[in-house]
């Protein structure tokens, strides 16, 4: 029975072991974490520290930048150094999780790099989940290898559907500059791609293609986005209308 077990036998029963009668998690016979949540390690490796105070030993500490500059030898002696990070503003947590070898969240928040050399970028609850994926924006769900994904709307999540796929969420407008149609020549596109143009001389928006090493330049009807007035006689009365193109 536990009660005719000594402690120390019941705490290396594992490698690791949290009593809650206890409040400590022991390590092979000794206390990793004590009830005060006090670290006891020789080494402790991480990619964000944030806590209120620091006490180090054989250290060099820079308040006026809020910098922490650990020393190279291996001295023995007892100074002490003491940073405040508490007056420094400590960067809060950012919960990314790059899972992936290689992988890399940069920014954000609550974003996860899953495939192997995927990214994050920026906003929150991002998720690269192929090889090679980027996710940006928010909600953005890279899913596929080779797959690049933004979406600006964090309520409504935005997902590839295929690898090698480029898939971007722009409620506000995909705005781009239009090259001059006589600014891009044959060579210039490469076999299998398109590229939208505007024609000076036509005043239409163009599209030009190149596939099997043939360009092609199709046209597109435009409207004049102006507003216009419109005359009519009705009824022995000339009316005036303001015809504006962005409601048809």
């Amino acid at each position: 029975m536990i009660k005719n077990k000594k402690m120390a036998e019941i705490l290396t029963d594992a490698a690791f072991t949290n009593l809650e009668i206890t409040e400590n998690l022991f390590f092979r016979d000794r206390i990793f974490i004590d009830r005060e949540r006090n670290i006891n390690a020789k080494t402790v490796t991480c990619d964000l520290l944030s806590c209120k105070n620091i006490h180090i030993q054989d250290g060099v500490v820079d308040n006026a930048q809020g910098f922490l500059n650990l020393p190279n030898n291996n001295n023995n002696n007892n100074d002490r150094g003491f940073f405040d990070v508490e007056a420094k503003n400590p960067v809060a947590p950012d919960f990314n999780e790059p899972l992936g070898t290689h992988a890399t969240c940069v920014g954000g928040m609550y974003n996860e790099a899953v495939g192997d050399a995927s990214v994050t970028v920026g906003g929150v609850e991002n998720q690269a989940l192929g090889e090679n994926a980027v996710a940006m924006g928010a909600s953005a769900i890279a899913r596929h290898s080779n797959s690049f994904v933004w979406n600006p709307n964090q309520t409504v999540p935005l997902e590839s559907t295929k690898e090698a796929q480029c898939v971007l969420g722009s409620e506000g407008g995909l705005l781009f500059k239009l090259p001059k149609s006589s600014d891009i020549q044959t060579h210039m596109v490469p076999e299998g791609f398109a590229c939208w143009c505007w024609d000076e001389k036509r005043n239409t928006l163009t599209l030009k293609t190149k596939q099997r090493n043939v360009m092609y330049k199709s046209s597109l009807d435009t409207l004049e986005n102006e507003l216009t007035v419109g005359l009519s006689a009705v009824n022995d009365r000339v009316e005036f209308t303001l015809n504006n193109p962005d409601e048809y």
